[in-house]
């Protein structure tokens, strides 16, 4: 456990951090590195937050590995999902959004 552990100007830092994100995996991210560097086991820490254990120590890993001035900026938190360019052709993307969603008035 000593392995995770954090001094506790990095854990304020965190959870001043942690109340600045609006988006809930990148909440999650730091949550999971605050609870390990408090002292938490990893199979809990992982458990509390619904995440994969071996998930919970690469968020760690992540953080540890990062320049001091750029954990101080939250940087190393942010997500860098691209997803892909959808398949579907313009029409089938319309037909697919109309199949959902049922209009009572159209504009003109």
């Amino acid at each position: 456990m000593d392995a995770y552990h954090l001094p506790e100007h990095e854990r304020v830092s965190l959870k001043r951090l942690h109340k600045t994100l609006k988006v809930k995996r990148e909440a999650d991210k730091v949550k999971a590195v605050y609870l390990l560097g408090s002292g938490w086991a990893v199979k809990w820490t992982a458990e509390a937050l619904d995440l994969d254990a071996q998930t919970v120590r690469q968020y760690f890993l992540d953080y540890k590995n990062q320049d001091k001035r750029i954990r101080k900026t939250g940087e190393w938190v942010k997500l860098h999902d691209t997803g892909k360019e959808s398949s579907l052709s313009q029409d089938q993307e319309l037909s697919q959004h109309l199949d959902g969603n049922l209009y009572q008035r159209s504009k003109r």
